[in-house]
């Protein structure tokens, strides 16, 4: 959807990712600014490794 906004407004001295990275800096500031408890926001490194594992395993019989 932001590649689509970008490309629509002609917005060509603009990449996409930065487009994602300054809607992620204002959702951020935000829920910063909103919301008193963030532990919802908190990052669980056993959630990540549990998908990351999932996955490397998932492609290590093809190739």
């Amino acid at each position: 959807m932001l590649a689509y906004y970008v490309k629509k407004n002609k917005y060509y001295f603009l990449p996409e990712s930065a487009v994602a990275m300054l809607v992620g800096v204002v959702i951020g500031g935000i829920a910063r600014f909103s919301v008193t408890d963030l532990t919802l926001f908190s990052f669980s490194p056993e959630l990540f490794f549990l998908f990351y594992y999932h996955q490397l395993y998932s492609r290590r019989g093809t190739v």
